[in-house]
C-alpha cells in the first residue's frame, strides 16, 4: 500500500524465480489497477470525513462493507514474495515504520483533542498498548498487511520446495486463522480473509485484467446488494461479491476514460499510483476541515462541504507528500520517497 496502500502498491512485475520448482506468476503494470485504487482511495477519504457520515450514516455503511475488503484483496493480490529477505526487509520497514510513527502521534492527539477511541491518560504503557495490540485511527490497514505478508512471505520460502502451490496456500490459510484466533492483536479473520484471497488469485491467475474481468452491469449488482445492511457483515458472500463488482466496474471505467479523456485518465493514474501517500497523510486534511465546516453552513446537504474536502485532501496530500520528498523527509515515513510516477 514497496508498499498500500502503496495501499497495495507493490506493482505486478515478473520476478525472479525462487527455485527451479516455483517461479513467480508473469504480470505487468495495468491501468485499470491503478483506477481501481484511485476510486478506492477517494472511498477512504469520503468515509472520514466526520460531517458527510454524520449526514449520511448508512451510506458510509454500506460503503465500507466492500470498500476495505476490495482494498484487502487488491494489497494481497500485489504482494510480491518473490523477493530476497534484504528487499522484503525495506518493503516491510515502508509498512511498519509509518504505522509506529502514526499510530504514535494519533495515540498522543487524541489525549489532547476529541478524538474516538482516544487514550484517557498520556503515559508510555498507553501509547504501546495503542500501537501494539488496539491501534487508533485509520492506521490498522497497514499493521495486517504486515503481519499477512510475514507470514506468506514465511510459509512461502519456508515451504517452496516441500509443497506444492495448493499446498503452500492451504497451509497460509491455516496459519492466518491460527494467527487471527491465538494473537493478541487485533486482527480480525475476517481482514485476513480479504487478503488471503488477493493472495490466491495471484497464484492462481497472476495479472490483474486476468482475476478481474471489466463489465460495466457490475455497478447494478452491486448497488442491488449494497442497499441491503443484512448484507454488510464481512463474513458474509455478499461482501465479497460487492468488493469484485466494485473492481470490475472500475476496470471497465478505466477503459472508457482512456479512450474518451486521455488527461484525466493520466490523472487518476497519478493518484492510483500514489494511494499510499494519500492513506497516510489525509487524516491531516479530515480533521482540518472542521475548521472551515461553518463556511459551508448555507448547505444542508453537505454535498458542497464534501466535495470541497475530497479534492482538498487528494489535492493536500500530494502536495504534502512532495514537500516531504523535496526536503528529504520521507524517510520519517519508512521511505526514500513517496510519490511514484506514471508507468506509461
Amino acid at each position: 500500500m514497496s508498499s498500500w496502500p502503496n495501499i497495495a502498491c507493490n506493482s505486478m512485475t515478473s520476478s525472479t524465480p525462487h527455485s527451479a520448482q516455483t517461479t513467480a506468476p508473469q504480470a505487468s503494470v495495468c491501468t485499470s489497477i491503478n483506477t481501481a485504487r484511485a476510486c478506492l482511495i477517494v472511498l477512504m477519504i469520503l468515509v472520514h470525513i466526520t460531517q458527510w457520515g454524520d449526514h449520511y450514516p448508512q451510506a458510509k455503511l454500506g460503503i465500507l462493507s466492500f470498500m476495505m475488503p476490495a482494498f484487502l484483496f487488491v494489497t494481497g493480490l500485489l504482494l510480491n514474495v518473490h523477493k530476497g529477505v534484504g528487499d522484503f526487509l525495506r518493503y516491510l520497514r515502508g509498512i511498519l515504520v509509518p504505522y509506529v510513527v502514526l499510530v504514535s502521534a494519533f495515540a498522543v492527539l487524541s489525549a489532547f483533542l476529541p478524538v474516538r477511541d482516544g487514550i484517557s491518560e498520556l503515559t508510555l504503557a498507553a501509547v504501546w498498548e495503542r500501537v501494539a495490540v488496539s491501534s487508533i485511527g485509520p492506521y490498522w490497514f497497514l499493521r495486517n498487511m504486515f503481519f499477512c505478508s510475514v507470514i506468506w512471505y514465511a510459509v512461502f520460502h519456508l515451504l517452496g520446495r516441500r509443497l506444492n502451490p495448493a499446498g503452500r496456500l492451504f497451509v497460509y490459510g491455516a496459519a492466518l486463522l491460527a494467527f487471527t484466533l491465538a494473537w493478541p492483536f487485533e486482527m480480525t479473520t475476517a481482514s485476513a480473509f480479504y487478503f488471503y484471497l488477493g493472495v490466491v488469485a495471484r497464484e492462481a491467475w497472476g495479472h490483474y485484467d486476468r482475476v478481474v474481468v471489466a463489465s460495466p452491469w457490475a455497478i447494478l449488482l452491486l448497488a442491488g446488494i449494497v442497499v441491503w445492511p443484512e448484507a454488510w457483515d464481512w463474513m458474509y458472500i455478499s461482501v465479497p461479491v460487492m468488493a469484485y463488482c466494485a473492481l470490475s466496474f472500475t476496470a471497465w471505467a478505466d477503459r472508457c476514460l482512456a479512450k474518451a479523456c486521455p488527461s484525466v485518465h493520466r490523472g487518476v493514474q497519478y493518484i492510483g499510483m500514489n494511494t499510499l501517500p494519500i492513506y497516510l497523510l489525509h487524516p491531516v486534511f479530515t480533521m482540518a476541515a472542521k475548521f472551515y465546516a461553518p463556511l459551508f453552513g448555507w448547505d444542508p446537504t453537505s454535498l458542497a462541504f464534501t466535495l470541497v474536502t475530497l479534492s482538498v485532501a487528494t489535492a493536500g496530500c500530494l502536495a504534502l507528500a512532495l514537500v516531504l520528498d523535496k526536503t528529504r523527509l520521507s524517510w520519517l515515513l519508512g521511505r526514500p520517497r513517496l510519490l511514484r510516477g506514471l508507468k506509461y
